[in-house]
């Protein structure tokens, strides 16, 4: 059987047209979240972001929740 070894779980990124080339893979979600907000000139706060609901994804879920509440 096909095992596709680690590239099933690689870091993975992705953002819309306006805030391309403002993210870095292997930045902090932290870092990436401000940065796209000063490229669409809006408060992190108002950024919309979509993790999968999996364990392995806690402690990043985690991180984003931090940073929309404003304690960067």
């Amino acid at each position: 059987m096909f095992s596709p070894g680690p590239c099933v779980y690689m870091k993975k990124i992705c953002v819309g047209p306006r805030a391309r080339g403002s993210i870095d893979i292997n930045a902090s979600a932290t870092d990436n979240l401000v940065e796209v907000s000063k490229r669409l000139k809006i408060p992190v706060q108002e950024l919309g972001v979509v993790i999968l609901d999996r364990p392995r994804h806690d402690d990043l879920v985690a991180e984003v929740r931090e940073v929309g509440r404003g304690s960067c």
